[in-house]
């Protein structure tokens, strides 16, 4: 299955803490932009799953490949500029979870690439390993 999007790839924010009045423990929350991100994400795949796409169980295999327009004070042909490619992963496949997949433990191999390009673009390709177990092990064994 191959997923395209024709929007500049967002690196994964930090995660932000803050401390809300009467508790004693910081609330944990996503940066505005990777959230609006991710959301983009998930609406722009769901319009080309349809509705009656079920997410895949069992092992698969996802590969990224990353476009970004070069910046202007970069003269080099190879993108090994900031954000890291890593980054820009984490906040592809979270808006994937439980979309395309059940959970993210499934990836049993990930390839990530990032190139130059006159207009930016995203493009995932996952695979489905046939005859793998569909069942998933719970967070806790």
């Amino acid at each position: 299955m191959k997923l395209f999007y024709k929007i500049s790839a967002v690196a994964k924010g930090r995660p932000r803490f803050r401390m809300l009045p009467g508790r004693n423990y910081p609330m944990v929350y996503t940066d505005t932009l990777t959230a609006t991100y991710e959301t983009a994400i998930k609406m722009l795949t769901k319009a080309q799953l349809g509705k009656y796409f079920q997410p895949f169980d069992g092992a698969i295999s996802v590969c990224i490949n990353i476009e970004i327009t070069r910046p202007k004070s970069v003269t080099r042909d190879y993108p090994s500029v900031k954000p890291d490619l890593d980054n820009y992963a984490k906040a592809i496949l979270d808006a994937l979870n439980s979309l395309v997949w059940l959970d993210d433990a499934q990836i049993c191999s990930l390839q990530i690439t990032k190139s130059y390009n006159l207009k930016p673009a995203i493009t995932v390709e996952i695979d489905h390993h046939q005859g793998e177990s569909n069942v998933i092990p719970s967070r806790g064994d």
